[in-house]
């Protein structure tokens, strides 16, 4: 008895859209495959690559998606030549007009990959390019799945025009598949409260991830447990939970307005990344080395206090700095020198409630308006590639440039009013939300300046007003203190290790310390004035 040759395979399922999400279009899918599988024993299957929710038509799932990766893994030749790719219809693999569809069996064809069609089990080899039969068989299949995508959205384009004009001019809710937290009739129903979560818990810091992780935890036996990381990234973004469809306010809204701007800007700036809620020290991620301009991170020992070190430099030595930097002269650096001008900055941009929530508003659709018109332009750049009529893609992309002009416009106005406002006032809700510990490191990262940890001097980047420096002076193993210059510079400070506390350092009594940066000024100043 002869030992059969193995041949290998890569299996790719797809399905177009969210409301499949759950049903069995994958389970079709699977079974599909098993069965051919079955009948072909001789196949051995190295890999899945699935694509929840990916249109075919639009080719997103070819440019972001699943199918993606497996061009890429075949062009790098990691799936070698020989290999089969399984999929259950060959519409799984792409919805687009011949032109696209014929490219990518192509690609595929070329690297010596053969497509198997499981339902009909028919083989689509690198041969099949001289076989006139196949050929045809395939592009009578490719026009086919386009057609039918092309009435799909038609129709469904249609339908929805017919819904938003009633909804504009009549206030009907539309008759659509709503997400979770809505009733039929656009009325929040039980789960809103998890809206509420998500944004919350992003705003403390929390990833897509362990948001997933919390809302399955506080929801059992809800839809909630089918939400993937992608989706609470998508909602976060998403004017569906202010109350919108298609730009007009027909919905109950799940989040205010205050909140979901709030949001926007801190995802826009990519803040979340330097806020961790696993993160201890209120420095954190507001330090940049002088010497590369990198990261500093803060290590503490088990009987030792806390030591500030170029993450660089412990990575891979790429930093030529000469020392580490003790974490309790930063952090008084940033009480006695830094917060005065921290504060400041921060109620010039919480001052006016009603201008900082039109600042975000238009912050908000201007980026909109300016990924619109990039896409207008790559489509236009396409279009024009091909041959094609660009006339209506530049009225189009003029539309929009003039609406990104006027946004810019505004923006600029609201800033420069914003600016306007008396830059040494401290408001007392500043005093108040900044100096309380649970807030302060993500307060002062919304802020965006960073603390120049020199060799020995400390400075910051990134007020308008230029702030004190700070200049170690070492440490007196006699005395047992730390030594630094007082804010005005005129006198050395000694400090003893024996009175630096977690607590303190921590910023537990914080509030108790200090209601104002004024008063750090003046306590200093008199403590240390004779």
């Amino acid at each position: 008895m002869t030992n059969e040759k193995k041949r290998f395979a890569v299996t790719y399922q797809r399905f177009s859209s969210e409301r499949q999400m759950g049903n069995s279009s994958l389970d079709r899918q699977t079974d599909a495959q098993k069965a051919w599988l079955k009948q072909n024993p001789d196949v051995v299957v190295i890999d899945s690559f699935v694509d929840e929710a990916m249109s075919g038509w639009s080719g997103k799932h070819l440019k972001d998606g699943s199918l993606g990766q497996l061009m890429t893994a075949i062009e790098d030749g990691i799936i070698q030549e020989g290999t089969l790719i399984l999929v259950e219809h060959f519409s799984r693999l792409t919805r687009q007009n011949i032109d696209n569809a014929e490219e990518l069996i192509k690609r595929i064809w070329k690297a010596g990959i053969t497509v198997v069609t499981v339902r009909d089990n028919t083989e689509y080899s690198p041969s099949a390019v001289n076989d006139m039969s196949l050929r045809i068989r395939l592009i009578v299949e490719i026009e086919q799945a386009f057609k039918e995508s092309e009435w799909r959205s038609a129709k469904v384009k249609g339908s929805y025009n017919r819904r938003e004009k009633k909804a504009r001019e009549e206030g009907l809710v539309p008759k659509i598949r709503k997400p979770f937290w809505l009733n039929a009739d656009g009325t929040l129903n039980h789960l809103h409260q998890a809206v509420k979560d998500i944004f919350h818990w992003y705003v403390e810091g929390l990833g897509q991830q362990r948001i997933v992780v919390k809302l399955r935890d506080k929801y059992p036996d809800t839809a909630i447990q089918k939400i993937n990381p992608s989706t609470v990234m998508r909602w976060i973004q998403s004017d569906v939970v202010r109350g919108y469809w298609r730009g007009i306010r027909i919905y109950e809204p799940a989040v205010d307005d205050q909140l979901f701007f709030d949001v926007q800007v801190i995802h826009q700036s990519r803040l979340y990344k330097n806020v961790n809620p696993d993160r201890k020290w209120p420095m954190s991620g507001l330090m940049q080395c002088e010497v590369c301009g990198g990261g500093m991170s803060i290590q503490k020992t088990k009987n030792t206090l806390p030591v500030v070190r170029c993450s660089s430099k412990q990575r891979d030595l790429s930093c030529e700095r000469k020392t580490t930097f003790p974490y309790f002269v930063v952090h008084m650096y940033m009480l006695t020198c830094v917060l005065p001008y921290a504060l400041r900055q921060y109620t010039q941009k919480t001052s006016s409630k009603e201008l900082q929530l039109e600042l975000s508003r238009v912050e908000h659709a201007l980026t909109k308006a300016r990924n619109k018109l990039k896409t207008e332009k790559e489509f236009y750049q396409k279009a024009s590639d091909e041959g094609k009529s660009t006339t209506m893609i530049l009225e189009l992309m003029n539309d929009t440039h003039e609406k990104v002009m006027e946004l810019e416009t505004k923006l600029n106005n609201i800033t420069e009013s914003i600016k306007n406002q008396d830059e040494y006032a401290i408001s007392k809700d500043a005093g108040n939300l900044v100096l309380t510990p649970d807030t302060f490191n993500l307060e002062m990262h919304k802020l965006g300046f960073k603390i120049i940890v020199g060799e020995q001097v400390l400075s910051t980047l990134g007020f308008e007003n230029e702030v004190p420096k700070m200049a170690y002076a070492g440490y007196s193993r006699k005395k047992k203190m730390y030594q630094y210059t007082s804010p005005s510079g005129e006198y050395v400070v000694e400090w003893p290790t024996s009175l630096i506390t977690e607590d303190f350092l921590m910023m537990k009594t914080l509030s108790d310390y200090v209601n104002s940066a004024e008063m750090i000024h003046e306590a200093w100043d008199k403590r240390y004035e004779k």
